[in-house]
């Protein structure tokens, strides 16, 4: 009877071989970690988590804590095989299993919701890009109308002056508190310069030396004439 020997089992190509239990690339597994650490490092500092549990870049905080910064995955764990028996592991892997899942989904939620708000955000500044021609448009030809409706006014205007008279103290200051008014729209509506510039000249043309025995008349014309652009 041929007995089959070690060093026939292990030369006979039908003997099926154990394969090798493959372990993963140091390397890898690193760099997974660090990209965790990156993702999560980038969540605390957009929703403002960092800087109470970090002093001088050290993280402070109980390492068995998971919701410490100085949280230590190594340490936890060694701890936690050292005082647990087999039903508190079972308990523990099924809690974390649970929390680990739930974070997942609040992960992708917000995400979600951040794209929703960046898309949303995208629209608002296409239709802003869209509308500001017409807006642009519309504000010069206000300006034009203004211009226009200014001239028509200066055109129409019966000429007034300021003579003796009982009530004419408070005719004056009417009128001054009137021209004043037109400046200062014209300065809002942002007029042509030239415009502004010949309005205040037939302003203090009219008004004369009278406008200067007015303080605050003579106070608002000067602050109008500071603010007045240059041709």
């Amino acid at each position: 009877m041929d007995v089959e020997t070690p060093t026939r089992r292990a030369q006979d190509p039908s003997t099926p071989t154990q394969k090798r239990a493959s372990t993963p690339d140091t390397g890898s597994v690193r760099s997974t970690i660090e990209q965790r650490r990156a993702r999560r490092e980038q969540f605390r500092n957009f929703y403002g988590l960092k800087g109470e549990g970090l002093k001088g870049g050290v993280p402070n905080g109980d390492s068995l804590d998971i919701d410490s910064p100085g949280f230590k995955a190594g340490v936890y764990y060694e701890d936690l095989v050292f005082r647990s028996d087999l039903g508190t592991l079972m308990k523990a892997a099924s809690s974390l299993a649970a929390d680990i899942g739930a974070l997942q989904g609040s992960r992708h939620s917000l995400v979600y919701n951040h794209h929703h708000q960046l898309f949303a955000a995208g629209d608002t500044i296409s239709n802003l890009n869209v509308r500001t021609p017409q807006l642009l448009s519309v504000v010069t030809n206000l300006q034009q109308s203004f211009s226009s409706i200014s001239q028509l006014a200066d055109s129409v205007a019966l000429p007034q002056e300021i003579g003796g008279g009982v009530n004419n103290d408070a005719r004056r200051k009417r009128q001054a508190e009137r021209c004043i008014k037109r400046l200062r729209l014209m300065c809002e509506a942002k007029a042509p310069s030239q415009d502004i510039a010949a309005y205040l000249q037939s302003v203090d043309e009219l008004l004369g030396a009278a406008a200067k025995d007015d303080a605050s008349i003579e106070s608002a014309l000067k602050e109008l004439r500071g603010s007045v652009p240059s041709a």
